[in-house]
């Protein structure tokens, strides 16, 4: 059986150079340089959970909204990663 979270990369853009990740549900995902790691700040987390609440639940879209922060975290470190050479 395959993971309902199956492809799950394909609905994010991640911009390298400026940091950045978008989720297809709007979520937005900067990335700050703090020493050798990096940091994620959640630009819209308020917004898209909103959006999310009707169909998912109050109780589901901030777990959601964290699943996607991970997402995010670990598409930023393989596209940061794969840049150096």
């Amino acid at each position: 059986m395959v993971s309902k979270h199956y492809r799950w990369q394909t609905r994010w853009t991640v911009d390298a150079a400026a940091l950045e990740a978008r989720h297809d549900s709007g979520l937005v995902v900067r990335f700050t340089r703090a020493g050798p790691s990096l940091r994620a700040e959640l630009v819209n987390r308020a917004e898209t959970v909103a959006a999310l609440t009707p169909k998912n639940g109050a109780h589901n879209a901030p777990r959601m909204v964290d699943r996607m922060e991970r997402e995010a975290v670990q598409l930023m470190g393989e596209a940061i990663g794969g840049q150096r050479s």
